[in-house]
């Protein structure tokens, strides 16, 4: 089965946030609080993504209020902050929705997320991720974190989902 085949059983798409969702930079505002650049464009693929039907999650080991009010805003079904063993949040997340692994796709920058990749549906990460992660990857973006990556693998997943869309499959998905 190739990686594009793949995308064609996904019915959860997870997503980490820091190098993601963002640049992995934070800035400190006038009142000492630290601050993250989301970016416009993948608010509306997350938005895209949830009214073809499918659920969307965040999983980030970080904890902060402005995330989690960030992720209010952009619509995702599910946020877990805090959690150090995201693989096991995963997991979990897939049988309470009872979901194969197949069905899932998993983006992350983060190269301790690799087994992950290796054993979840469709593993994506982003440019500037390490090159071990970018190996075990099915799907690396052009875009970079808080540049538009979520919005181009939402592009993808819909675009490679949807009834008929053979003809526009992005040929840099890897096969198996």
């Amino acid at each position: 089965m190739s990686g594009t085949d793949r995308l064609n059983q996904v019915k959860l798409v997870v997503f980490d946030v820091d190098g993601v969702f963002t640049d992995g930079r934070k800035w400190q505002d006038v009142n000492g609080a630290w601050r993250r650049y989301f970016s416009v464009r993948d608010t509306m693929g997350i938005r895209a993504l949830r009214k073809a039907g499918y659920r969307v999650a965040v999983v980030t080991s970080g904890a902060s209020d402005e995330v989690r009010a960030h992720m209010a805003f952009v619509g995702v079904d599910e946020f877990n902050d805090g959690c150090f063993d995201k693989a096991l949040t995963v997991t979990e997340m897939m049988a309470r929705l009872g979901l194969e692994t197949s069905e899932t796709a998993y983006v992350s920058e983060d190269l301790c997320d690799a087994g992950l990749f290796e054993a979840i549906g469709f593993g994506v990460t982003v440019p500037t991720a390490r090159l071990e992660l970018q190996r075990v990857a099915r799907f690396v973006t052009s875009r970079s974190g808080g540049d538009g990556a979520v919005l181009e693998i939402c592009n993808l997943i819909l675009q490679h989902t949807q009834k008929g869309a053979t003809q526009n499959r992005d040929p840099r998905v890897a096969s198996l």
